[in-house]
């Protein structure tokens, strides 16, 4: 079964989920190594949610934009929230009892040995935007179509670790996709970024790194 299956399908009690959640992973970040950018991410989208949620619950308040912006949230934070619920089930600092307590599927104990990382690494391509964001692409190292390609060998998406110029600490972010948007402050305009990919398994588990790509903010 899909772990999207224990979402909650009621609004209410899907908001409650996602807030038990964000409220566990901040509290216990630095106990379960979590990646603090994730945590952050999971709060904001879920407080986004919970605001449209309740605005589009009053009647006084109520209208065609509420009900777009509430969609657009939950939508949002369950994709978030697909890729999150499967990083903490991997992640063995966090115990069996804390991902019961959260309300996510129980952990499946195989006999068989775990997915090995993947042995091959990406091409990777960069886009700036104008906008200080800049869109890391991974392609795929033959012909054929990348989605199929992943399924095949078993990957679950990509990882794009990144440091700006002057940085001695990589920046990580995981993506089902093949493709990562990163986003930068105004102040960060003009100074040179450092990007490799990966891919990943489904214990989020990378393989080689590809080669190094160099971009500018804009």
């Amino acid at each position: 079964m899909s772990r999207d299956h224990y979402q909650p399908v009621k609004d209410g009690e899907f908001i409650a989920w996602a807030e038990n959640i964000s409220a566990q992973s901040e509290a216990h970040k630095l106990e379960w190594m979590l990646s603090t950018e994730d945590v952050s991410e999971l709060t904001s989208l879920t407080d986004d949610a919970k605001a449209s949620y309740e605005a589009n619950l009053n009647r006084e308040t109520k209208n065609f934009q509420t009900s777009q912006k509430k969609k657009v949230a939950f939508a949002r934070l369950k994709r978030f929230l697909s890729y999150y619920s499967n990083s903490l089930e991997y992640n063995l600092h966090v115990p069996d009892e804390a991902i019961l307590a959260m309300g996510l599927r129980p952990r499946e104990h195989h006999a068989h040995q775990p997915d090995k990382p993947p042995g091959e690494a990406p091409n990777a391509t960069v886009v700036a935007g104008q906008h200080h964001d800049i869109t890391v692409y991974a392609s795929i190292p033959e012909y054929g179509h990348a989605v199929e390609y992943l399924k095949r060998k078993g990957y679950y998406g990509i990882k794009v670790r990144y440091r700006k110029e002057g940085e001695d600490t990589w920046h990580e972010k995981v993506s089902t996709r093949l493709h990562v948007t990163l986003v930068f402050d105004e102040t960060d305009e003009a100074r040179h970024v450092e990007i490799e990919v990966a891919w990943i398994n489904p214990r989020l588990e990378e393989g080689p790194w590809s080669d190094k790509v160099r971009a500018l903010i804009n």
